[in-house]
């Protein structure tokens, strides 16, 4: 009866006690209910999300879904979580402490951006089932020598100084850079105004869907008419440097001499005819031709002015003149001091080998250019689609003299505009594209053959290529022509960025204002609990 009588109710030292443990015990479950929750949520099978963004900015596009969905059956099948397939690694670096605040604040956000970005994609990946598909991670270039030997593996010789993110897979390696990852809104000059998108899903979902295509393209550089060649390092007529990018893309470039070959390779994702000095002969043509209109091919022709390269026929059939004249330019933004002409007039709306020239304003850059016009003389096709691409300078001169124009009698300077009826008043065209696409009883769309023409031969040389967007043009259109241009679909999302300026009173009186009606409800607790052991 004694030990009974210790815990009576009367006995309030046990009921404070027992009190006291139960407010634990609902503290502990609380903690665990939370942790409970977040594990949960941390498991793809748990996990919802909800985009209440206008702009779906948490989100990604339907098309990267569908990529990646479609990607999971090419996955190896030897994919584990330790041995994934794909590995996307964050490299962009963190603030430094010797940066201004303002440097440390845009890197941070970038950053933000960035690391936010591959969390869409991670929660897309996780909930395809898939364990290893794509693994995502965060590395320094810096410290991190074994990514750093991964990439020169994979054919990454020069890592940029700006790399931000890296994709990896089992044979093949991309790397965006930062300056891949914004688009960039340009002034009337030209000149870098302000930030005008965020392209990050775009250049990513590029990136997994190059390192992710096992087979390497092989485009053939024809030779045997006096063509540019891949193999040499003359600054003038050697595309060395170009065939180096070409590599550093995992396409593969081999010369091809038609005389010697039936056909075009059947293996020939892409050809390519660079500046001929002798004319492409009958026989060669008609190859490339049926290359064209029975397999689908593609080819990209460079030929600049002074030079007959043959192929009017080709030409012909597909809605493209190659006109034999000189694109005079007397707008001085547009001569360069080095004796090139740069060329920055985009059709509208722009093609997808001409986006990125037009959207940062940037120009080809070449010695010389001759007109690449659609040729209206050729017979009406439903099946083909002719644009022209690039022009020079619009606009007269007070005199009323156009400020550029197609000079037919280029070869007996000074050149002066009306002195021949066959002079072509600018703007004058000096690319264009064709294609053709089949359609059919379900309203699907085939494609069919593609044929990119710049009149400017040495556009893709070893001194041109890195001049102007020669490089940009150059491999859009490499990735038009071989069918890598499926993602440019995905538009860039808007960046919302606001910032709070305030001094040290503001930020007091802020706390101060918030800090009143918590204070007003402890205070009230108090002299309640006071109020309470009165009575």
């Amino acid at each position: 009866m004694r030990f009974f009588r210790l815990f009576k109710i009367e006995d309030f030292r046990y009921v404070r006690v027992l009190r006291g443990a139960n407010l634990c015990a609902q503290a502990v479950l609380a903690v665990l209910l939370v942790f409970g929750l977040n594990y949960l949520a941390s498991q793809p099978s748990f996990r919802f999300r909800w985009d209440i963004d206008e702009a779906k900015s948490h989100t990604l596009s339907l098309e990267s879904g569908m990529f990646l969905e479609s990607l999971v059956g090419k996955a190896p099948a030897d994919t584990t979580a330790e041995n994934p397939w794909i590995r996307v690694v964050v490299t962009f670096p963190r603030s430094d402490f010797g940066e201004s605040r303002e440097e440390a604040y845009g890197k941070n956000m970038m950053r933000k951006r960035i690391v936010a970005l591959t969390d869409n994609f991670r929660y897309k990946v996780e909930s395809l089932g898939v364990p290893g598909f794509i693994r995502f991670e965060e590395g320094d270039l810096v410290k991190n020598t074994r990514l750093a030997a991964e990439m020169e593996k994979n054919g990454v010789r020069k890592i940029p100084a700006d790399a931000a993110v890296v994709v990896l897979s089992r044979k093949r390696c991309a790397v965006i850079t930062a300056a891949e990852l914004l688009k960039i809104r340009r002034d009337d000059a030209g000149n870098p105004s302000d930030v005008d998108g965020f392209r990050g899903e775009e250049a990513l979902m590029a990136a997994i869907l190059k390192v992710a295509d096992e087979t390497v393209p092989v485009v053939y550089s024809l030779i045997g008419h006096g063509e540019f060649s891949p193999e040499s390092t003359d600054r003038s007529f050697g595309l060395s440097s170009f065939a180096e990018q070409l590599r550093a893309r995992q396409i593969r470039l081999v010369t091809l001499n038609l005389r010697e070959h039936k056909e075009v390779p059947e293996d020939a994702a892409m050809l390519l005819v660079v500046n001929p000095r002798i004319a492409v002969d009958k026989a060669d043509e008609k190859k490339i031709g049926r290359y064209l209109r029975e397999r689908n091919g593609r080819v990209l022709l460079l030929a600049g002015p002074g030079r007959d390269p043959g192929l009017d026929d080709l030409l012909f059939d597909w809605g493209i003149q190659l006109a034999d004249n000189f694109v005079v330019e007397k707008d001085p933004a547009k001569l360069l001091y080095d004796g090139n002409v740069a060329v920055n007039t985009i059709s509208v709306p722009a093609h997808k080998t001409t986006e990125i020239l037009a959207e940062q304003k940037i120009p080809l850059v070449a010695s010389q250019f001759r007109q690449v016009r659609r040729d209206v003389g050729s017979a009406d096709d439903a099946t083909r689609r002719v644009q022209e691409l690039v022009f020079s300078s619009p606009g007269v001169n007070a005199a009323g003299v156009p400020t550029s124009w197609g000079e037919s009698e280029y070869r007996t300077p000074p050149y002066r505009y009306g002195d021949r009826m066959s002079d072509v008043p600018g703007p004058v065209s000096i690319a264009a594209v064709a294609e053709r696409v089949a359609g059919t009883r379900l309203g699907f769309n085939i494609p069919g053959g593609r044929i990119v023409v710049v009149g400017a031969g040495d556009l893709a040389s070893n001194a041109q290529l890195e001049n102007g967007g020669n490089k940009t043009f150059l491999f859009n259109a490499v990735n038009w022509l071989i069918d890598r241009d499926v993602y440019l679909n995905i538009p860039p999302r808007p960046i919302s960025d606001f910032r709070l300026n305030v001094s040290m009173p503001d930020l007091f009186r802020v706390a101060w204002a918030f800090a009143l009606v918590p204070a007003a409800v402890v205070l009230l607790g108090l002299l309640v609990a006071l109020w309470r052991r009165r009575i």
